[in-house]
């Protein structure tokens, strides 16, 4: 045998070697190691990074406040007319969460903790805003205390519209002028003690079924803020999976104020838990990880007492980190009632509210009166998807872009990329019996505000990914194709020149051993 046959035989040997070293390499011996290294960086323990990430966010979330000015106040209490409102923001707050009284079972499965969390005002990001600037919106604490009132003693509407000045002070309308500096932290008072007998008798009702929204001050002066109960207190005792039993369940709830199970909204006929009471998912600070592609995620939102499903909305980048993309599902919004088997969420708690003939909201909407404790009404920003409510105010813009909750997570480790969870903060406001300060309102539904709270990750954040997964994952996607696209071109060129080769040596030695006779 010649020395280039050799030869031939040889790198045909090679490639075939290169490409089963590729395929073992791709499909055997990396996704097992790349599995470990995720599992290493997203299992909770003691002593590692993802475990101090986990007791305190690394950076702050952001919370965007839009904030709906209406323009026609006047119109609006003495003539009749529909809200038009103007979105001023965004008001822009730091959140900042940490973790206490945090917990480890005996063999470190699970995880018990509290959340803090802090808002802090960012001047920066907010100007030219003020959050001094004068708006005008709905007095929501007047409007839940009359609506209150109107639904468990609507006998009491003739006294208590005698002492609307001394509960409310003397400004008291439905339209109010504040700041966001009062609306949103600082507080609103009313129901001064000792301004008046009536208002004492009806303030100390309040003061028995007042939200969380509503504080009491030494003085006993009540007051109202919409996100102050929000600030430097914590939303409840979870217990979550440490990851230690199964990876892919980091982080996700077991239990929350000891329960498995909500026990907000109404129960199955049969007194089982219902749907709407679900607990399931993480509280949005992390997601599964060892994610597939079409996966549903979920989230549970101690703020409207429930549990969020996201769909997979295809794949997106994020900074040059591949990513999943996630939407609210339907259900969130959209579609409540029985035809869903969801009408547990049909609660029809707000007087006077506009609902369907089978007592739920129109589409797009949710009644939170048995999360709050207050006539409030969730949508979407600009009351995206709820269409049949936009007929009641005018001013908005609602857009799919703009407007949607939306979520980018990278798959391997569970953590959010981008995050923008917007929702809008709505109530009913019409004529209530004998409440002289209602009489000339029309029947209208009207936005307070809406937030987008979320995070979109840092250089710091970024920079880790990448170092610690994605240019891993590049490295050995590139080693592994590489070996199998060069074995396999080496393997295919030299068998087939190993081919031709052997096909004229066979050729050359029939001609040689032909030898014609002679006459």
């Amino acid at each position: 045998m010649d020395r280039s046959l050799i030869c031939i035989i040889v790198f045909t040997v090679i490639g075939f070697v290169l490409f089963l070293l590729g395929v073992i390499l791709g499909w055997a011996v990396f996704p097992p190691l790349v599995r470990q290294q995720i599992i290493d960086n997203v299992v909770l323990k003691e002593g590692t990074d993802q475990f101090d990430r986990f007791l305190e966010l690394p950076q702050p979330l952001h919370f965007k406040v839009y904030i709906f000015n209406v323009t026609n106040p006047e119109e609006v209490m003495n003539n009749g007319a529909l809200p038009v409102v103007q979105e001023v923001g965004p008001y822009y707050y730091r959140q900042y969460r940490r973790k206490h009284d945090v917990v480890l079972s005996g063999d470190d499965r699970n995880i018990t903790f509290v959340q803090e969390s802090e808002f802090q005002y960012d001047h920066r990001r907010s100007a030219p805003l003020s959050q001094d600037d004068p708006i005008f919106v709905l007095s929501l604490h007047i409007n839940s205390v009359l609506l209150e009132v109107e639904s468990t003693m609507e006998i009491m509407l003739e006294t208590i519209n005698q002492a609307v000045d001394f509960i409310f002070g003397p400004n008291s309308s439905m339209i109010m002028r504040t700041t966001p500096r009062q609306f949103l932290f600082e507080g609103i008072e009313f129901c001064w003690p000792g301004v008046h007998p009536l208002s004492d008798i009806v303030c100390n009702i309040v003061k028995q079924q007042m939200t969380d929204a509503m504080q009491i001050l030494p003085d006993g002066t009540l007051s109202f803020a919409m996100f102050r109960h929000k600030n430097m207190t914590n939303n409840g005792v979870f217990k979550v999976h440490s990851g230690v039993e199964e990876p892919r369940d980091t982080q996700q709830i077991i239990t929350w104020q000891g329960k498995t199970d909500n026990d907000v909204w109404p129960d199955n006929e049969d007194n089982t838990s219902s749907v709407c009471n679900m607990i399931r998912g993480s509280d949005g600070a992390a997601f599964r990880p060892l994610q597939e592609t079409g996966e549903t995620a979920f989230i549970f939102n101690t703020d409207i007492c429930r549990t969020v499903q996201l769909e997979f909305n295809g794949e997106a980048e994020y900074e040059g980190i591949p990513g999943f993309k996630y939407a609210a599902s339907p259900y969130f919004l959209d579609q409540i009632g029985p035809e869903y088997n969801n009408s547990c969420f049909c609660v029809n708690q707000i007087p006077g509210g506009i609902v369907q003939e089978n007592g739920c909201l129109y589409p797009g909407a949710l009644d939170l009166s048995p999360c709050q404790g207050a006539p409030l009404v969730l949508t979407k920003p600009h009351l995206l998807g709820a269409d049949h409510y936009q007929q009641f105010v005018h001013g908005l813009s609602p857009d799919p872009d703009k407007h949607q909750i939306d979520v980018l997570v990278e798959p391997h480790l569970g953590i959010p990329l981008r995050a923008n969870s917007r929702v809008q903060f709505n109530q009913f406001l019409r004529p209530i019996p004998h409440i002289t300060i209602t009489q000339q309102l029309a029947q209208s539904f009207v936005p307070i505000l809406w937030v987008d709270e979320g995070i979109a990750l840092g250089e710091d954040l970024v920079d880790m990914i990448r170092s610690d997964l994605v240019d891993v994952l590049v490295i050995l996607d590139a080693v592994h194709w590489t070996l199998f696209a060069v074995g396999l071109a080496l393997f295919v060129a030299m068998l087939t020149w190993l081919i031709v080769a052997l096909v004229k040596r066979r050729g050359k030695t029939q001609v040689g051993s032909f030898s014609p006779k002679t006459m």
